[in-house]
């Protein structure tokens, strides 16, 4: 069974358990599940309250899902923290009494479901999204045969899951079109939903996308999606096109190479076509792997930890990765005098937008939004492409 636990959940289980019991014992609280959590808090936790901080949600994102359920359960059945609905106190007008009911609100539409008589928390199964993958698994392997999962999972961020040992047939099923292709799309897609469900119908749409549909396959197409109708938000995603924009988002001097490329014609797609969501979140994503490309090309092997999580074989989360290049900034004023503190607010204003993109829908993603900032995201794109150009290899 996968957990299908929205990301915002860990958000408002973070806040909760700061307040009732402090920043360090919510270290150790993590800490008993065998979970590191590299993060410094502030030493008045009103400062970090103040802050709308995601950085737990990416955390959470890689962790396996038998411990998400433990950890849950320890703040459900907690006494103290079920307390805090009853609390008429808030920081910085966000009512702590409003937390404790979202976890529980979440975790229903979660297909969890609590047993306060016993403690325990029960996964049902969910149906809907079960069909949903089996429907659009079929329709790719009857429609969309020049699929190429390994560019989309790139796009997306999900190269990993696609390499997850379970997946390793999936390619090898497509060049081969054999009778078990479409299991294998499907239990990709699943594994893809569980890890971010957003990233999920991104990819699909990717995939719809790459193929070569009649009018008669782009109805079918729109249809299965729209009966899907994931939290309304779907319907955004893959809405028609309506005042169409015909001017690209970015223009960049020199992109780095064809990975960087993909994603920047990709990212104006998103604004041609009116999809917001993705578009933010793709915005995020090339800004996040610039970061990277520059403090590896810096750094090296010499100080990996500055882009890479050694413990846990992966890359730094972005909040790291922007505090790691916020501290170094002064050993790249060599190469741009506008690497300094106003560039780094700056890239952290779409770390936050493309991070909301990705849990919740911001009514504030309209053309007008990414219109007028094209320019600010532009400079943000091109000076961080013109440090990691003219850097010397370590």
């Amino acid at each position: 069974m996968i957990l299908l636990i929205k990301n915002e959940t860990w958000y408002y289980v973070e806040r909760l358990y700061l307040h009732v019991y402090g920043s360090s014992k919510f270290i150790n609280f993590l800490r008993s599940f065998e979970l590191n959590y590299d993060v410094e808090y502030p030493n008045n936790i009103h400062d970090f309250m103040k802050e709308h901080d995601h950085s737990i949600e990416d955390f959470m994102s890689i962790v396996k899902d038998e411990k998400k359920l433990e950890i849950l359960k320890k703040i459900i059945f907690d006494t103290q923290i079920e307390k805090t609905q009853r609390l008429d106190f808030n920081y910085y007008g966000e009512q702590i009494n409003a937390w404790y009911p979202k976890v529980v609100e979440n975790l229903k539409s979660s297909n969890i479901d609590i047993d306060y008589t016993n403690e325990t928390l029960i996964e049902t199964t969910n149906l809907k999204l079960n069909l949903f993958l089996h429907n659009i698994s079929g329709f790719i392997v009857n429609n969309l045969s020049d699929t190429n999962w390994s560019y989309v999972s790139e796009i997306c961020g999900v190269t990993h899951i696609l390499n997850f040992p379970k997946n390793e047939q999936l390619i090898r099923s497509h060049e081969l079109i054999d009778s078990n292709y479409e299991s294998h799309i499907y239990y990709f897609l699943k594994d893809v939903h569980s890890y971010n469900e957003d990233f999920c119908m991104l990819l699909i749409r990717l995939v719809g996308k790459q193929g070569t549909l009649n009018d008669t396959g782009k109805e079918k197409f729109h249809e299965i999606l729209t009966n899907f109708e994931q939290n309304n938000w779907i319907e955004l995603l893959i809405q028609n096109i309506k005042n169409p924009t015909h001017e690209n988002l970015i223009d960049c001097e020199v992109v780095p190479d064809s990975f960087y490329r993909a994603l920047a014609n990709e990212i104006n797609f998103q604004y041609i076509t009116n999809h917001y969501i993705p578009l933010s979140i793709l915005i995020r994503k090339i800004i996040e792997n610039l970061i990277i490309d520059i403090l590896r090309k810096k750094y090296g092997h010499s100080n990996m930890e500055m882009y890479y999580n050694i413990n846990q074989g992966r890359f730094q989360d972005f909040s790291v990765l922007l505090r790691n290049l916020d501290s170094c900034k002064q050993d790249f004023k060599h190469v741009s005098s506008s690497f300094n503190d106003d560039l780094m607010r700056k890239i952290k204003k779409y770390k936050e937008s493309g991070n909301s993109a990705a849990h919740s829908i911001d009514v504030n993603l309209t053309n007008d939004y990414f219109l007028s900032n094209k320019e600010e995201i532009n400079y943000i794109i091109n000076i961080l492409i013109r440090v990691c150009k003219n850097l010397p290899p370590e």
